[in-house]
C-alpha cells in the first residue's frame, strides 16, 4: 500500500509507522486491562475451592490454570510483585499432600 494512506489496520501516519494501537484512552491500555482482569482472577477462589458441586468440583481445571499462567505474566511484565506473591501463594496448597489430590494425574 503506498504511504498516506490508512489501511484496515489503522491510520498509516505517512513515514511508514502505524498508528494502529497507540493512543489508548486512559486507563484502557493493555497494561491497564491486564493488571485490572489479574486483580479479579487473584481474588477469586479456585472452582474446586468455592464449594460448587459439578464436573470440575474436584480438580484444578485447565482453564484456571491457564487464566493463572496469565495473569502471572501481567505480574511479571508489570513488574508487580505484591500480586506475583498472591498469584504464588494462592496454589502453595497445591504442594501439600492434601492439595495435590486436586492435581489430575492424567495432566
Amino acid at each position: 500500500m503506498p504511504r498516506g494512506r490508512s489501511s484496515c489496520f489503522g491510520a498509516n501516519t505517512g513515514s511508514g509507522a502505524s498508528t494502529f494501537l497507540t493512543n489508548w484512552p486512559a486507563g484502557t491500555e493493555p497494561r491497564d486491562a491486564g493488571k485490572r482482569v489479574a486483580e479479579n482472577w487473584a481474588s477469586r477462589p479456585s472452582i474446586f475451592e468455592a464449594g460448587r458441586a459439578g464436573r470440575y468440583d474436584e480438580f484444578v481445571h485447565y482453564a484456571e490454570v491457564g487464566t493463572w499462567y496469565g495473569a502471572l505474566s501481567v505480574a511479571r511484565l508489570t513488574r508487580d510483585t505484591a500480586l506475583q506473591r498472591r498469584l504464588v501463594t494462592k496454589y502453595d496448597r497445591l504442594r501439600t499432600p492434601d492439595g495435590a489430590r486436586h492435581i489430575s494425574a492424567r495432566a
